[in-house]
C-alpha cells in the first residue's frame, strides 16, 4: 500500500464491512477523507500520521460501533473540515484539537447523541463555523462549551437530532446559559420540537448578528426583542406554525419586531 498510493489525494470508503483498521500514513498526500458505514473502524495514530501536513477534509458519518474517531490525537494542520454524523455510540472527538488542528474552520457533530464535551483544551481558536444537532448529552453541558472565547466563530447552527428516542428535546429557551462570542453573524436553530423563546441573555454583542434562520420549531411564536434583532437583514422562517401568522406584515404581532429587516423569507416567500 505505500508503493502503490504515494499519490493518492482523495479516499471515500464506504460500507467496507471487513476493512477493520485504516493506517492513513499510507496516504501522505491525502486531502480528503470520506468514511461512511463502517460498524467498528479502527484508525491508528501511527506510520506517519502525526505529520499529516496535507489532510484538509474529514467526514466520518454511520459508523455505528466507532466510539472514538481516532485512536489517539490527530495532528493535521491543515485540516479545514471536520463533520461527524449519526454515529450513535461515539463518545469522544480527536484528542487536542485546540492545539492538533490548528487551521479548522468548519466544525460539525451532528446526531451523535453520547458526545458528552468538546475535547480538553477547547475547540480551535481558527473555527469560523460550528454545527452542533441531535447531541443531547453534550447540550446537557453547554454551560462548559466555552463558544464565547472563540474569536474567529461567525456562523453557528444549532439543532434537534434525528434519533427521536435518544434526543429527548425539552430545551424551551434557546442555550440559556450558553454565551455566544461577539464574532456571530449568522445564527441557524432547526428542529427543536419544544423551543418556544430565544434568550437575549446568550449573546454578549447582539448588535453584529447579520442573519437569523428559524426552521421546524412547531412551538416557536414569539422573537426575541429588538435588541437582538435590530442589526438583522436576513430572516428566514420555516416550517414555524405558530410563528407565521404573527409575523404577517403589517398585522402579525411580531411585525413591529422585523419591519426594519430588508429581507424577510416565510415557507420560501418573500414578504
Amino acid at each position: 500500500m505505500e508503493c502503490c498510493n504515494s499519490s493518492l489525494e482523495l479516499l471515500s470508503l464506504h460500507s467496507c464491512g471487513t476493512l477493520k483498521s485504516l493506517p492513513l500514513g499510507f496516504f501522505p498526500k491525502l486531502r480528503s477523507l470520506d468514511i461512511e458505514n463502517f460498524e467498528i473502524l479502527s484508525i491508528p495514530n501511527g506510520h506517519g500520521l502525526n505529520i499529516s501536513t496535507s489532510l484538509e477534509f474529514v467526514r466520518i458519518s454511520a459508523c455505528n460501533s466507532m466510539v472514538s474517531c481516532l485512536q489517539e490525537a490527530l495532528h493535521a494542520p491543515n485540516l479545514k473540515t471536520f463533520w461527524v454524523s449519526n454515529c450513535k455510540m461515539l463518545k469522544f472527538l480527536p484528542e487536542g484539537m485546540h492545539s492538533h488542528l490548528p487551521s479548522l474552520e468548519s466544525l460539525s457533530i451532528w446526531n451523535c447523541p453520547e458526545i458528552e464535551s468538546f475535547p480538553e483544551g477547547g475547540l480551535p481558536s481558527n473555527l469560523r463555523r460550528l454545527q452542533i444537532g441531535g447531541c443531547k448529552k453534550l447540550v446537557d453541558r453547554r454551560r462548559e462549551w466555552g463558544l464565547q472565547r472563540l474569536p474567529s466563530l461567525t456562523k453557528f447552527t444549532f439543532g434537534g437530532g434525528k434519533y427521536e428516542e435518544e434526543d429527548d428535546d425539552v430545551l424551551e429557551s434557546f442555550l440559556e446559559e450558553a454565551l455566544l462570542p461577539p464574532t456571530l453573524t449568522s445564527l441557524s436553530i432547526e428542529n427543536l420540537q419544544n423551543l418556544k423563546s430565544i434568550n437575549y441573555q446568550s449573546f454578549q454583542h447582539p448588535a453584529c448578528l447579520k442573519e437569523l434562520e428559524i426552521f421546524n420549531c412547531p412551538q416557536f411564536q414569539s422573537l426575541p426583542e429588538e435588541g437582538l434583532l435590530a442589526s438583522l437583514s436576513r430572516l428566514y422562517i420555516y416550517d414555524c406554525p405558530l410563528l407565521k401568522p404573527r409575523c404577517e406584515r403589517d398585522r402579525g404581532d411580531e411585525w413591529h419586531k422585523i419591519a426594519h429587516i430588508p429581507f424577510i423569507q416565510i415557507d420560501y416567500e418573500v414578504i
